[in-house]
């Protein structure tokens, strides 16, 4: 195999116009839509003028009341009871999110409005809230709870925002949850200075949270979406002169005296699905580092974020090497290298569009949207970009086994097109 992998890459590298277009071109695109773009992405220069919804089903009255009664129950002298009770009542959760909400720098930004929960859904739907903050039934009562007697799981916000990726949904969200971090912050050392109330010798867990049911994350430059729409976009030309170099070797006799040699058909389809998946993974480490260097794309230090990258990488390159599997395939069977020119000259326009690769695809019909998150470049730019964004490694896992899935399927494929040794001749 690594015969053959060494094979492929040598005669790529004294190719200087496929060379050109694998590492120069997307370079060059890069810069281009990078800066010409880079107006409509940005969104620095605008005013934040928002408003949010707050939906609340708790009455914190009642809460208190209700929290006052579990205090009176407690084995504590009277004196440390209208302590308690006294902290709790200026603590009380919802008062505190209307203080930090009512405060001079987040009303600059964010309007609040007190609405029933249809009210919000509706005026979500119309786009005349960014997001709606509702606290459950209850709330004041089991956070109390949990932050100063430490019964029950406590509560947690319920945050619903406009559109994914807005950066209005993320300044809300990260107010949100910055108030439920202080919060427990808080609670905690509350906890530890009173410690009749909470066994120090036991972990601190949290109160509560932030559900955010329409996650959101932080938004992307330009550079950035630019950077890997055009790296998927021009790995998929990485297949398609793989089985190019796979005819000549046919014209040239060298695929039959690679038979002759002992090797199987297998063995040589696989040697291009690995050769093919290398010289990606080379191509995508080049554009990475470059654009990194110059363009300052990708500013991350975290091994955990760069791990990721390196993942959906691997796995963006190991689809295009089924691809490139599936051509030779098809390449050596019709003994033709047009399939190689339709691939490279139509297949991968048409498979960069429904990716993504020139404007996000939600900008598309939902139909549409779902045929590009099934090409391997779609599929890896959508990965890329919740990634970039800071979500979770659960929230990128269905992509990445859709490109595992498509990996594998075309790898099939391709040996069931591969032609027999009695064909090949």
């Amino acid at each position: 195999m690594f015969e053959f992998l060494k094979k492929d890459i040598l005669i790529l590298s004294r190719n200087r116009t496929e060379l050109a277009i694998l590492i120069t071109m997307p370079f060059i695109l890069i810069a281009i839509l990078g800066f010409a773009l880079r107006g409509i992405w940005s969104t620095e220069s605008e005013a934040i003028d928002m408003t949010v919804g707050i939906v609340s089903d708790d009455h914190e009255q009642e809460g208190l009341t209700a929290f006052y009664q579990e205090v009176d129950k407690l084995e504590l002298p009277q004196e440390e009871k209208q302590s308690l009770k006294a902290v709790a009542s200026k603590t009380a959760p919802f008062t505190l999110l209307r203080d930090m909400l009512g405060t001079d720098e987040v009303s600059d930004m964010v309007t609040t409005v007190e609405m029933t929960e249809s009210e919000a859904k509706q005026a979500l739907e119309d786009e005349e809230i960014a997001a709606i903050v509702t606290l459950p039934a209850n709330f004041t009562y089991k956070s109390l709870l949990k932050m100063y007697i430490d019964q029950g799981k406590g509560s947690a916000i319920q945050l619903t925002v406009e559109e994914k990726g807005s950066i209005e949904a993320s300044i809300i969200e990260n107010l949100i949850n910055s108030f439920t971090e202080n919060l427990n912050f808080e609670s905690a050392i509350s906890n530890v200075t009173k410690g009749q109330y909470q066994d120090s010798a036991q972990p601190m867990e949290q109160l509560g949270g932030t559900t955010t049911v329409l996650a959101n994350e932080t938004t992307i430059t330009a550079m950035q979406y630019y950077t890997i729409g055009m790296a998927v976009m021009f790995a998929l030309y990485v297949a398609s002169m793989i089985a190019s170099e796979a005819y000549v070797e046919k014209k040239q006799h060298v695929f039959d005296r690679i038979i002759l040699s002992g090797k199987s058909s297998f063995a040589y389809l696989t040697s291009k699905l690995i050769s093919t998946t290398s010289i990606v993974m080379i191509q995508l480490f080049i554009l990475f580092v470059l654009s990194s260097i110059i363009f300052q794309t990708f500013n991350q230090t975290s091994l955990v974020f760069w791990l990721g990258m390196l993942l959906i990488s691997f796995l963006l390159a190991t689809c295009i090497g089924a691809f490139g599997s599936l051509l030779t395939a098809i390449t050596l069977r019709i003994n033709s290298y047009h399939i190689n020119n339709v691939f490279s000259g139509g297949i991968t326009s048409i498979f960069a569009f429904l990716g993504g690769s020139f404007f996000p695809i939600t900008q598309l019909p939902s139909m549409i949207q779902v045929i590009g998150e099934w090409t391997p470049n779609g599929a890896a730019l959508a990965a890329y970009v919740e990634w970039m964004q800071g979500s979770a490694f659960t929230d990128i896992i269905s992509t990445l086994i859709k490109l595992i899935g498509i990996a594998v399927i075309v790898f099939m494929i391709s040996m069931v097109v591969f032609p027999k040794r009695r064909s090949l001749s």
